[in-house]
């Protein structure tokens, strides 16, 4: 690196850390949460009012939201069951990242290494999750963050899997709930699939913030979508 490529970079560092002097509410967000994105409060505030005992979340990708999860709920409680599910970096193909508009996981043995604590019994499943969905003896989860492939067919059957076996009060997140120039970009299967659940059954809602990412087409804007029984 070039000097004058060094001191782009130092100005940006200086320029972001500047930024974050100035804004101590995001500052503790980052203390607490780490890097995740602003609309992952509501999944750390879901779990300080939930005190879930038994977590499921598809899609682990790095362990980041994981880690939090977990992390959070061991503060409530002795313990936490989690199992989480992904094709994991043993399995993922570059056909899948594309057609799923995945983001690339680490392997089965770094994400226990980093989410290895006392207290928490992990379950990580790797494969196909319309496959390994349904054939897991799941008990009936308290929170489910389903944030793993985008296809329609993906999303649908993740849903009809883990509806199965909810129970009255589970609280399930989707990520990835879209707006704007990404419904016309992206696969959009978790908006088909949050709206077409009987409203009548199922208490939806739609939760800000939106967080926006810069793609070639505009802005990629995602939020959480969050589903319980009424």
């Amino acid at each position: 690196m070039d000097h004058r490529a060094r001191a782009r970079r130092n100005a940006r560092l200086l320029f972001r850390a500047v930024r974050l002097l100035r804004n101590p509410k995001r500052m503790i967000e980052i203390f607490r949460y780490g890097t995740l994105p602003t609309r992952y409060r509501n999944l750390a505030n879901e779990v300080r009012s939930l005190k879930p005992r038994f977590i499921v979340e598809v899609g682990v990708y790095r362990g980041d939201c994981s880690e939090m999860l977990i992390k959070e709920a061991l503060k409530l409680g002795d313990a936490v069951d989690y199992w989480g599910f992904d094709l994991f970096a043993e399995a993922i193909t570059d056909d899948v990242l594309v057609e799923e508009r995945s983001l690339l996981p680490i392997s089965i043995r770094d994400v226990e290494k980093r989410l290895g604590r006392p207290g928490a019994t992990l379950h990580l499943v790797g494969g196909d999750t319309k496959e390994t969905l349904a054939a897991a003896d799941l008990p009936a989860p308290d929170l489910v963050f389903l944030d793993g492939g985008h296809l329609y067919e993906t999303v649908r059957s993740d849903w009809e899997n883990l509806e199965r076996v909810l129970h009255p009060r589970s609280v399930v997140y989707f990520d990835d709930y879209l707006s704007g120039a990404s419904l016309q970009h992206e696969p959009g299967g978790v908006n088909r699939v949050v709206d077409s659940l009987d409203t009548s059954e199922w208490q939806v809602d739609i939760l800000p913030p939106i967080n926006r990412y810069k793609r070639p087409y505009g802005f990629y804007a995602t939020q959480f979508a969050r589903v319980c029984r009424r």
